[in-house]
């Protein structure tokens, strides 16, 4: 053991001393080694398998920091600067796996893959894309530069040739927008699958490492200079349109309509509800809409003393949808909020190329059509958020046309209309139905259960925003509008792509409008949130109710003493008396029942409630500075009373 021990110091101090000498960008990097010598030198028997993991670490840390300055090939050199000084000692084993060791350490066999790139270029359809040869012949020159070329490892080259497919499927998807060609997206489709095979065949044949090893392409690995390359999706994707041709956009001929099942919620949800997978719709009826509604100015006066209008209490979704996460701020206050639609998507949503091959396919049918667009008013509200808008009419009542109407609204609540525009100038106005939405996180902190009703729900949390805001009283002027959307949709804002926030309204109109795409700043989130979410709106819903009927509940009550109180006190008979025993045929009188009497002390208490609270907030506002004042011992114990022993707790709590 202590030989072994000598030999992995050794080797250590060694691979030190080379890596510093074959590769100073390494000096004060992890992939000097420098730890792994220390902790050799620290440890009387150090383990080889010890050695190997200290330096699999140096390597994880270095690849895993986006600041990493080492180039791949740098990296490379360091790891095989230490597997030859390892190797030297005698020692076995290397720190890295199989895959990643064949492809991002091991220097590339040119000779292997020159055969490689000339088998690519020789390919039976390199006619389908005219720059092919050439672009092959480029990589093939590059690939056999010993000193300054950009290829050294397996990795290099597999990106490479990953690169070069991207543009050669590109080229030939982009031959489509050419009126001459009878190029069609399914040639350029096939075009591409052809080629990836063709790769993965010539890759094989010429003796390079076996793909099934190549590291994943979500595996974490950062090197500077080092370039990803995104590949075209195989499956639907088209070049944008090219909007510098004139069209005539019209109305796509009515599909047939399909018999399809879908679940609408007419009651609230219920928490242990079970969740189906796959629903199916049912046939189109035609829906109303709540729309969303912009901020306008108010005025200064805060809407939370006036009474606010009257709007729907419980929220509405449709199982068969998606949902989307943003983030949301309201009043200074960020949280992480879940959007789902008010109807049914059952496809899912769209990538930005699978739109703009929808875009295009739409662009060609109205320009066979040539047929002009309806009015702006009339005009369905389905868009690319571009320059793109859906020429049909609109079906009475609905923002939508025929073609984008869906199967069902989850309700037929109606706001006042938001109208917004697109970057590119494109104004839309939208009236259709509200959004439901669920707030899952506060200032990065996911809310548990315990917090589902006071913080989940969006309008409890824009009043706890508010709260907040009251207190700080950090931005002086600061106006609580109120609408019939709710509190909620009137001051909050959602965070775009580049850090724009924009209202709560607009964001939602855009993403209804928008569907099967997404707007910027939107992530599509997960079934099991989706399910989740749709559980929380059912206790959202739940709580909703109840309160309501309490608050309707309380003003009734109010209402009758008020009414009590004002009328004039009636003249009661002599045989109503109840004291009179001598009255031979007198009524008796129900006794009353004292719930005024039970209301009033209610409020009494109500009221000393609200006082202890304020006394906690000045305890907390003032900090020690009041507990020292409250001080029990600085009081005397024949005045100590109930309160005081709760506050001089409240006191101890204070200092933890």
């Amino acid at each position: 053991m202590g030989a072994d021990g000598d030999a992995v110091r050794d080797a250590l101090a060694n691979a030190v001393e080379a890596i510093a000498r074959d590769v100073p960008n390494a000096r004060g990097t992890d992939l000097s080694l420098e730890s792994a010598k220390e902790k050799a030198t620290r440890a009387q028997k150090l383990p080889a398998r010890d050695a190997l993991l200290a330096v699999k670490r140096c390597w994880t840390t270095a690849t895993h920091e986006p600041g990493n300055r080492l180039r791949e090939k740098e990296l490379a050199e360091v790891m095989r600067t230490f597997n030859e000084a390892w190797l030297k000692q005698g020692l076995t084993g290397t720190p890295l796996d199989d895959g990643t060791w064949s492809f991002r350490v091991a220097r590339v066999n040119r000779n292997a893959a020159k055969r490689c790139l000339t088998a690519l270029g020789n390919w039976a359809r390199k006619g389908a894309w005219e720059p092919w040869t050439g672009e092959c012949r480029k990589m093939r020159d590059e690939v056999m530069k010993k000193e300054d070329g950009a290829y050294d490892t397996y990795a290099q080259v597999h990106r490479g040739l990953e690169a070069l497919r991207a543009r050669a499927t590109t080229g030939v998807r982009n031959l489509v927008n050419d009126g001459e060609s009878e190029v069609t997206y399914e040639h350029a489709l096939e075009f591409d699958k052809e080629l990836q095979k063709w790769i993965e065949t010539c890759w094989l044949e010429n003796g390079l490492p076996p793909l099934d090893e190549l590291p994943k392409s979500n595996e974490v690995f950062y090197a500077s200079g080092m370039v990803h390359t995104e590949m075209p999706l195989s499956s639907k994707r088209a070049p944008p349109r090219d909007r510098s041709q004139p069209i005539s956009p019209a109305t796509a001929p009515a599909k047939k309509a399909k018999t399809i099942k879908d679940e609408r919620l007419q009651s609230p949800v219920r928490a242990n509800a079970e969740l189906p997978r796959s629903v199916k719709k049912e046939p189109k009826e035609p829906g109303a809409a709540a729309v969303l509604r912009s901020p306008t100015p108010h005025s200064p006066t805060p809407c939370e003393t006036a009474k606010p209008p009257a709007r729907e209490t419980e929220m509405h979704v449709i199982r068969h949808s998606v949902a989307v996460t943003v983030k949301v701020r309201c009043y200074g206050l960020d949280a992480d909020l879940v959007i789902i639609p008010p109807f049914g998507v059952p496809s899912g949503v769209k990538t930005n190329g699978e739109m703009a091959a929808m875009v295009f396919r739409e662009t060609q049918a109205a320009q066979q059509a040539n047929v002009q667009p309806a009015e702006s008013s009339m005009r369905c509200t389905h868009n690319d958020g571009k320059a793109w808008r859906c020429p049909g009419r609109n079906l009475e009542g609905t923002p939508f046309c025929t073609k984008h109407q869906p199967a069902k609204f989850s309700t037929l609540a109606r706001v006042n209309p938001v109208t917004f525009e697109t970057a590119q100038g494109l104004s839309i106005t939208y009236a259709g139905p509200p959004s439901a939405c669920v707030i899952r996180s506060v200032s990065g902190v996911p809310i548990d259960d315990s917090d589902l009703l006071m913080l989940k729900d969006p309008e409890k949390f824009e009043a706890f925003a508010w709260d907040i805001e009251r207190q700080l009283k950090s931005c002086e002027g600061l106006v609580r509008r109120d609408g019939a959307g709710g509190r909620f949709r009137e001051n909050a804002f959602v965070l775009e792509r580049g850090g724009f926030w924009v209202p709560y309204t607009q964001y939602e109109a855009r993403l209804t409008t928008l569907l099967p795409g997404t707007p910027p700043g939107s992530t599509t989130t997960s079934e099991s949130v989706f399910n989740q979410c749709i559980e929380d709106i059912g206790a959202i819903n739940t709580a909703r109710v109840a309160e309501q009927a309490n608050d309707d509940e309380t003003e009734k009550s109010n209402d009758d003493d008020d009414k009590r109180e004002s009328a004039p006190p009636a003249e009661r008979p002599a045989f109503d008396d109840p004291m009179d025993t001598d009255s031979p045929g007198r009524a008796k009188v129900p006794a009353p029942t004292g719930a005024r009497e039970v209301r009033l002390k209610l409020a009494e208490l109500h009221r000393q409630l609200l006082n202890v609270d304020r006394e906690i907030v000045g305890m907390r506002d003032a900090g020690f500075a009041h507990a020292k004042k409250r001080d029990p011992q600085s009081l005397d114990n024949s005045e100590n009373s109930e309160y005081d022993a709760y506050e001089q707790s409240v006191n101890r709590a204070l200092r933890l």
